[in-house]
């Protein structure tokens, strides 16, 4: 059974969980690579339309061109089967949750600030209340929304998944003679996905 199986199998909430994780990971790893190579694509705009690449940066160029096509289209992928097992308010709502929650950290630095500025008599106490009661009603909303269990689900289930996908690449590359070892690691990613589902679903 393959680790999306898994995942499906534990229900749509575990399921949707497993896709968002997929999509986002895809996703940074796709604009990393476009900021990668990005410095080659706009070579000509600096060198003159004109330019000519080098074999090996054609061949570099064309690979990761290559690469990205397939990994658009897996991202593609993802977001229909969001969609088609009704994913997409749940998506929405943990979207809105990180929002929030970078919403409520950069304005818990801001007040923090603004406070030693108040003490120190550079700032206005109103502002540092409005702040405050400005951070007070982010919170009501990411206490109201279960922000902090939908996060937290979300980095566990993330977690879960890395590791154990780690694990199984690191499986296929040890030699085959090396039973125990192979186990070994396929042994630990499952431990901790079985943990992880175990806790989102008790939840």
């Amino acid at each position: 059974m393959s680790l999306e199986q898994i995942f499906k199998s534990k229900g749509k909430d575990s399921y949707c969980m497993y896709l968002r994780v997929k999509k986002s990971s895809l996703q940074s790893e796709i604009q990393a690579i476009e900021k990668q190579i990005e410095p080659l694509r706009s070579i000509r705009a600096s060198k003159g339309y004109d330019y000519t690449y080098t074999k090996e940066e054609k061949n570099l160029l064309d690979s990761t061109n290559l690469k990205l096509t397939n990994m658009y289209q897996e991202l593609k992928n993802y977001e229909t089967k969001l969609s088609q097992n009704d994913c997409i308010s749940t998506e929405k709502k943990v979207k809105d949750c990180k929002l929030t929650d970078g919403y409520i950290k950069s304005k818990k630095d801001l007040i923090s600030e603004l406070a030693k500025g108040v003490v120190a008599g550079r700032s206005n106490p109103s502002d540092l209340q409005q702040l405050n009661k400005e951070l007070l009603g982010q919170e009501n909303i990411f206490a109201e929304n279960d922000c902090r269990n939908l996060l937290e689900n979300e980095r566990l289930a993330e977690s879960g998944l890395i590791l154990t996908e780690k694990s199984a690449i690191q499986e296929s590359s040890v030699l085959k003679g090396n039973y125990k070892e192979q186990y070994l690691y396929i042994g630990l990613g499952a431990v901790v996905l079985l943990t992880g589902l175990y806790i989102i679903t008790k939840k």
